[in-house]
């Protein structure tokens, strides 16, 4: 599956549908129990060349998204489910009321695109347990961020006239993927360490990004969401029909 192709991560939905029926042996058809949003792109990385989406934007924020609302809408999850939201400190930096979707990235607005991605999932998420007035109906969602995370994907990523101060940086402030891995267990785990809607800075629960939590911010994020949502998978059957034809 890919996240940065809504028509990828349809195909994986109805793949795990086509296999959830019931059968004579009690199976209740498949259910995600745990969903962790930890797909992020970081990095200069151009422009989707089908959709014009910033990559970062694409991933980060819509994939995830959209990931989610088809699990939802397929009935594979729902109240049961647990959602770790892996989100980011860069996300204090985002700006309330942005919607950067198509922004080409550069040396000087790169960091904040990773940032708005992540404050516009967080708060996508805020939003949507409070469209849900039925507590007991609500899926168990928790924000976090591990900190820096050293992986080779992210150190290919930066620029060779970056790249001593990046791995200086990883020496002093990046995490192992190994402890990350181990602290999500610790979030899957039973009973939850965390309550719901809790944000875990590295190791300390304190208060997100006040907009995350304002009801406003959802009011103008889901239509803008579902907007770009519809667009971005016409201009994929588009690419999808105009392939079929040069092939055919």
């Amino acid at each position: 599956m890919d996240l940065g192709n809504l028509a990828s991560i349809d195909k994986f939905v109805e793949s795990l549908k086509s296999s959830s029926e019931s059968d004579k042996n009690g199976f209740e058809g498949n259910k995600v129990d745990v969903y962790i949003l930890n797909a992020a792109v970081a990095g200069f990385f151009p422009n989707d060349l089908r959709t014009g989406l910033n990559p970062m934007l694409a991933v980060n924020f819509l994939g995830n998204v959209y990931l989610f609302k088809r699990l939802v809408e397929g009935g594979l999850a729902g109240s049961s489910t647990k959602v770790i939201v892996v989100s980011s400190g860069a996300h204090y930096n985002g700006r309330p009321f942005d919607f950067p979707v198509k922004a080409n990235v550069t040396a000087g607005n790169a960091l904040y695109l990773y940032a708005q991605s992540k404050l516009l999932l967080q708060t996508w998420f805020e939003g949507y347990l409070n469209s849900i007035d039925d507590e007991s109906k609500r899926p168990y969602v928790a924000f976090w961020n591990p900190g820096p995370v050293y992986t080779s994907l992210g150190a290919s990523s930066v620029p060779s006239v970056l790249y001593p101060t990046y791995w200086l940086m990883k020496q002093l402030f990046f995490v192992d993927p190994y402890e990350v891995a181990k602290s999500i267990l610790y979030l899957m785990s039973t009973p939850t360490p965390l309550k719901s809607r809790d944000y875990l800075e590295m190791r300390v629960v304190q208060n997100p990004h006040p907009w995350t939590r304002e009801k406003k911010a959802y009011e103008w994020l889901e239509p803008l969401t579902q907007s770009l949502i519809q667009e971005v998978l016409q201009l994929e059957q588009q690419q999808s029909e105009s392939m079929s034809v040069y092939f055919a």
